[in-house]
This record gives structure tokens, sequence and C-alpha cells, in this order.
């Protein structure tokens, strides 16, 4: 069976009561595929995620080749060293246990040491930091080694890479994008290694007994501006229907509660508006809630919303022709204990898969493409990475909300 690396798409699968066997979905670029172990090849990924899922991770027995990949911070991350390492001042920053990858634990190196430049195998460059691109393109790099173009804002909140030379300076991209090399979401920051676990007796009635007081819509916004027109469209929704804002945008959280803690123990729908309405960006809004089990997010942004959950746990703003529409629906719910109670039903049956931090995804694509002699040179950035991805949400000529 060949095997294509690509970083897959997570999100839930729905199982019956009566099934047994394990459903490992994986869409985009790689394949869609229930198998048995017994007929996969085992130097497979596939072959290791499945059998994960059936028997505990330390009992795992993968060999991997006796020299280790060397991976290198070559930029600061937002002006400083922190990379999602305990200890990112170390020489080799850690084994990849914090990145929860047990499987790898042994065969890669992180460093933000530039003395070892020469003998890395990769070289993560973070594009929102200030770059000295001529000493890039003039670095002596050895034939296997890999940039690695690196960026979880969207295009909006990027650099403009059209106006810079970056022509074959890349080999992969390590984006929030599915279709990146390497996909470094912020749902790797949630849910983390190849375990999975089942909620057959999620109790639906507790949701709504657990929140004290009872409210019903609340948005938790930090970032006033944005292209996205979500305050724009949250004070027209505030005209038919009660919308509480909290952060910077809004009023403050009660003192000395986590904000988000409060509102998913509180209320019974959170606007998960995104700031930038870019394909495929997704954000902690939409994570934290689909995370909570205990509220509804109502969605705005330019994502596949279902790869992470079925459609029936979450509302669409884009289903609704305005916001007074949807505020009925809203309310609607609200009136309707049992018809809010089905957003949640999904939960009792979902196959609940953690995936590794996106170092884990580096690290064994590094090893796959080495073992298939595959190197490849990006040409143009610019036509992977650019703000044509993104949109805008606006009303149209006859007063109806449209993605533009």
């Amino acid at each position: 069976m060949k095997l294509h690396y690509n970083q897959p798409i997570p999100y839930y699968t729905i199982l019956s009561n009566n099934q047994t066997e394990i459903t490992l979905s994986i869409r985009h670029s790689w394949i869609e595929i229930i198998e048995s172990l017994d007929n996969l090849n085992k130097d497979s990924i596939l072959y290791f995620i499945l059998q994960s899922l059936r028997k505990p991770i330390e009992t795992i027995n993968y060999s991997w080749p006796n020299k280790t990949k060397l991976i290198l911070y070559y930029t600061k991350f937002f002006g400083g060293n922190y990379w999602y390492n305990k200890d990112a001042n170390s020489v080799y920053a850690n084994d990849l246990n914090f990145n929860h990858c047990p499987l790898a634990v042994n065969a890669c190196r992180i460093s933000i040491d530039h003395k070892f430049f020469n003998e890395s195998d990769a070289s993560l460059i973070h594009l929102r930091e200030s770059l000295n691109l001529k000493k890039l393109n003039n670095l002596s790099r050895n034939q296997n080694q890999r940039f690695v173009f690196f960026l979880k804002e969207s295009p909006v909140h990027s650099p403009n890479l059209a106006s810079k030379d970056y022509t074959y300076l890349f080999n992969y991209t390590q984006t929030y994008r599915p279709d990146s090399d390497i996909t470094a979401t912020t749902l790797q920051d949630f849910f983390w290694l190849f375990n999975y676990k089942i909620y057959p007796n999620y109790d639906l009635q507790s949701i709504l007994e657990t929140k004290k007081p009872k409210k019903l819509l609340v948005a938790i916004v930090s970032n006033c501006g944005g292209s996205s027109n979500r305050l724009k469209y949250i004070k027209e929704l505030q005209q038919y229907i009660s919308v509480d804002v909290y952060g910077s945008c809004g009023q403050r959280c009660p003192k000395g509660i986590d904000c988000r803690q409060y509102a998913y123990s509180t209320y019974k729908f959170y606007l998960s508006f995104e700031n930038s309405l870019c394909d495929e960006y997704v954000t902690e809004k939409f994570f934290f809630a689909l995370h909570s089990a205990r509220i509804i997010p109502v969605v705005l942004g330019y994502a596949r919303y279902d790869h992470y959950m079925p459609s029936s746990g979450y509302i669409d703003v884009r289903n609704f022709t305005s916001p007074r529409e949807l505020a009925t629906y809203l309310d609607y719910l609200d009136r309707n204990t049992t018809a809010y109670l089905e957003y949640f039903q999904w939960r009792q049956y979902a196959l609940h898969i953690k995936l590794p931090k996106y170092m884990c995804e580096l690290c064994l694509k590094l090893f796959v493409d080495d073992k298939d002699h595959k190197q490849q040179s990006l040409e143009h950035i610019n036509d992977y990475w650019n703000r044509k991805q993104c949109h805008r949400y606006d009303k149209n000529q006859n007063g109806i909300w449209t993605m533009k």
C-alpha cells in the first residue's frame, strides 16, 4: 500500500452503539480507509496510528533509523525563543515529549542554536519576524536541508510576500491550512495524542442544569478591528436578541474568573466569529467552545467546520440571510429544550482522536521524504499564501448579509 504523506484534517467520527471496529477517517491528501492492521505495511505511518488506537501508547514498538533528525528554530517566534518547548534555551531543546510525540521521541532533536545550522535537517522560519532575506538566500545549505515556511496567522495579518524575492527559498509549508505540507492548527494545542475516548453515557440534561445563571448569547472579542465585520454583525444582532460582549471590545469578565470558563458555564450560545475570514482559518475561539462540551458555537468563518465536528453540533451564521433571522432561530432554541439539546447528541457517539503537535508531524515527514527520496522547492510562495484567500462578510444592495 502506497502512503502519500500529508497532514490529515482531524475531525470527529460518529460511531453507532454497536460498532466495535475503529474507523479512522482521514481527509484531503490522505486516503479515507477502514483497514485491519494485517493488511497494512508495518513501516507505514497509518499502521502505527491505527495500532496506537488499539493499544496503550507505551506498548508500541516502532523502529527508527539510527540517525536522528535535527530541527532548528532559525528565527524567533513573535520575538521570543519560546516555540512550544519546555526548555527552549537548551542546546537540544527537548526530545519531542513536550510535543506529544512519543513515537518519535528519539528520532528528532530540536535546537535554537545557529551553530548547528549546517547539520540541521529542517530550519523553521516564522514569517512574522523581521527577516534578512538577502542573508537567507545566500546561506550555504546542505543538499537535503529543508527550509520551512511557518505561519499560524492568516494572510491578512502576514507580510506581503509578493514584495520580496522568496523564489525557491522554501521546501515545506507549515500553516493552519490542510493543504500545507505540515498542518499547524490551533486544534493541536487541545487534542494531542493518538488516543481516543467515547462518551456513551453523556448526560444531556446536565448541560442546562450546570448553567447558573442561565444566559443566552456571549462573545469574547479582543480585536475590535478585523476585516470580517464581526462587530458590525454583532451590533445588528443585538437589536433582536440579547448578546453580552466581553473583552477589549466589551465589558470585563467577573473578577477572579476565567472569561471563557465563565462563558461556557453561564451561556447557551457562544459567538465564534473570526477576525479574518480566510480559507480554512480557524482559531482557538471555535476549539475552546468545541472542547468545553457545554455550549453551542455559532460560527462565522471561511473554514469547513464539519471537518472538526458534525454540522449538527454548531450553527453557521452564513446559513441565515440576516442577524434578525439568526436571532429568531436562537430564540426558538432557547425556548425549546429538546431542540437545543439535539446539538449535543453527537457527543454521545464521537470518536475523539487526539493528535500530536506540528513538530511531531515535521519530524515524521523528514523521515518519510528521505525514504522516498523526495525533495521539493517552492518557486513562488506568494501563489500559495496571499490575501486573495480572504473574504469579507457584509450586506449586499438588498440588505442581505453575504460573503464577498
